[in-house]
């Protein structure tokens, strides 16, 4: 039991640190993103397999980046929407 007192692991430590670095990059991402790209007011969602698989992989992203950082989903979805399937709020 000589390794149990040792203390935890580098990665265990630095943990809150990486947190606030995902934030503050996923912040910039969406400030930058909304600079970028006009909303679209009037699109139509087509769904097919290719948006579909896009709509879960939003979906997966917002859901883990509002667990990891404490993000609302609708930080990421709505970027999200405009950007990779192409309907606007």
């Amino acid at each position: 039991m000589r390794g149990a007192d040792q203390h935890p692991a580098p990665a265990a430590a630095a943990s809150p640190q990486r947190c606030r670095w995902i934030f503050v990059a996923f912040v910039g991402f969406v400030v930058v993103s909304q600079q970028l790209h006009a909303p679209v007011r009037e699109a139509a969602l087509v769904l097919d397999a290719p948006r579909g698989a896009a709509l879960a992989g939003v979906g997966l992203l917002a859901g883990i980046l509002s667990g990891l950082v404490g993000v609302g989903g609708g930080a990421v979805i709505v970027p999200g929407l405009e950007l990779v399937v192409g309907v606007g709020t």
